[in-house]
Formats: structure tokens, C-alpha cells, sequence
């Protein structure tokens, strides 16, 4: 069975902890089927497929056909640290835009109180 430390590692950063196991076998195997990836993590397959999809439209990993059947592997460190980075400032944006409209909320929510 696939152990390792490294997913506690990413769990840090905001991965679950199925997403953290099965991305850090793909970092430390450089890449992998899904019924490998199964099969080493004892994660169910078809979870396994979700998450992927997951990681991939994150940028985390990439996919690739091979005889017949997509092969995962993981995108580079820097795609991964430009990955959180979109994600630090999409949060920003948001708080910013939040603090514009918070005095209107807030005088709102004196108005429902009356």
C-alpha cells in the first residue's frame, strides 16, 4: 500500500485528503492509470476518476491517452505554485469587492431589524 508524507504536506495548502494522497502519488510515481492509482492508494476507482477531474481542472495534474486509456501525471511545481496563487488572488478580489458592500449590507440589515 502506497504511504507516504507528502499529502499531509499538501492537505496544508488546501487539498482534501483523498486529493492530497492521490496527487502526491502522482508526484512521487511521475504518473499513473487510474487502476493503478487504485489499486496503490486503496481508493475506490470511481472516486478516483473524480478526483482526478478534480485535479485536473485545478491545473494540478495532466491527462494523457495511452493505448487506449488516459494516464495522469502531475504538472509541474511551478504550474502547482501558480495554481495557489490564482487561488490567493481570486480570494483577494472577492474580499475587496466584499468590503465595498459591506456599509450597504450592513444598513440593510438595520432596516430589516426596525
Amino acid at each position: 500500500m502506497y504511504q507516504s508524507n507528502l499529502p499531509d504536506k499538501l492537505k496544508v495548502v488546501g487539498l482534501k485528503e483523498k486529493e492530497a494522497v492521490i496527487y502526491a502519488y502522482l508526484v512521487e510515481t511521475g504518473g499513473a492509470y487510474p487502476s493503478k492509482i487504485s489499486e496503490d492508494t486503496k481508493i475506490n476507482r470511481i472516486t478516483v476518476y473524480k478526483i482526478l477531474e478534480i485535479l485536473s481542472v485545478r491545473g494540478y495534474v495532466a491527462e494523457v491517452q495511452k493505448k487506449n486509456k488516459l494516464y495522469y501525471y502531475p504538472e509541474s511545481s511551478q504550474k502547482f505554485l501558480r495554481t495557489i496563487k490564482e487561488q490567493i488572488d481570486i480570494a483577494e478580489d472577492a474580499y475587496e469587492k466584499a468590503k465595498k458592500i459591506a456599509p450597504e449590507i450592513e444598513g440593510l440589515l438595520k432596516l430589516s431589524e426596525g
